[in-house]
């Protein structure tokens, strides 16, 4: 995808999309994003960026790279915290959880309660 590097829109694009939503995803992907919840088109683009940047040479791959690092260790950091017995196990579970929910929610085809679901995967994975 040697494109992206000649692409000035487009970078600009993804750092507004970055810029706009990583407060929001961050904050939903904790379980307390209502706000979100209100922003599909808004969190469905950030979540198309996220997977174009699975490409090394995208100019945000090291970004959401590094997101994903420091997500997993907040997340261990917390489950460590609150005694569970493998932290990072559970980490990467709510991670993986977090992001299909969002798929799904995001897809449409189904009726999903974003918010409530949420709750509900963190009670079985965080007893």
């Amino acid at each position: 995808m040697a494109g992206w590097a000649g692409s000035v829109d487009r970078l600009r694009l993804v750092r507004l999309v970055v810029e706009e939503v990583e407060v929001g995803s961050l904050l939903m992907q904790r379980g307390i994003g209502d706000g979100d919840a209100d922003r599909p088109e808004m969190v469905r683009l950030y979540t198309l960026l996220e997977s174009e940047a699975l490409s090394k040479d995208h100019p945000v791959h090291e970004y959401f790279e590094q997101r994903e690092i420091n997500l997993l260790r907040e997340y261990a950091f917390a489950a460590k915290r609150d005694g569970v017995a493998d932290p990072e196990r559970t980490a990467l579970q709510v991670l993986s959880a977090m992001e299909g929910l969002q798929l799904r929610w995001l897809n449409g085809s189904h009726d999903v309660d974003f918010i409530g679901e949420w709750k509900a995967i963190i009670d079985l994975l965080i007893p």
